[in-house]
């Protein structure tokens, strides 16, 4: 995992196709196919839904998750998102480089930071690099997945279903 600065990240995200921050866009510029759930109330059950998401939907390629508003912020989530940032070598501060690009060999690591987040109640995007599928927290309350193929999305509503997740 290495951190990307808000450019490297706009640039990643445009060469993949992707709508940058689709939730603040206009819904003509946004995937066609969205849907918002209630999510779930803790991070194991944030990370049950997105690796379930990662492994049945996405199943190969990189991905790039952007935290987009960190605030409110306590001390004791500060300290555990500094310790991530060192852990990767990272030294700029979030608002100088607050993207993080994850390989595919290391996926779990992006369903991990992003359910972390999403129990922290901060706002995030994961774009996934081969399955046209974006996924935002909207701090750590909903969940919204949009993506351009319907196949996904029905893929994506087994698992709601399955996760006895509510759509709203």
């Amino acid at each position: 995992m290495v951190c990307l600065t808000s450019d490297e990240a706009s640039r990643w995200i445009e060469n993949h196709g992707y709508v940058e921050d689709p939730y603040l866009n206009d819904p003509q510029d946004q995937p066609p196919f969205r849907i918002q759930i209630e999510a779930p109330e803790t991070y194991r059950g944030v990370e049950c839904f997105v690796g379930s998401l990662i492994d049945e939907v996405v199943g190969s390629g990189g991905a790039l998750l952007v935290l987009t508003d960190c605030n409110p912020s306590r001390p004791s989530q500060d300290f555990i998102h500094d310790c991530l940032r060192k852990s990767v070598g990272e030294t700029r501060s979030i608002p100088d480089a607050s993207a993080y690009l994850v390989t595919e060999e290391r996926l779990e690591q992006a369903v991990g930071v992003f359910a972390l987040f999403a129990s922290f109640g901060w706002k995030c995007y994961l774009y996934c690099a081969e399955t046209p599928v974006t996924l935002y927290c909207w701090e750590g309350e909903i969940l919204d997945i949009w993506t351009s193929s319907s196949p996904c999305l029905e893929m994506v509503r087994r698992i709601v279903r399955e996760l006895k997740l509510r759509e709203i």
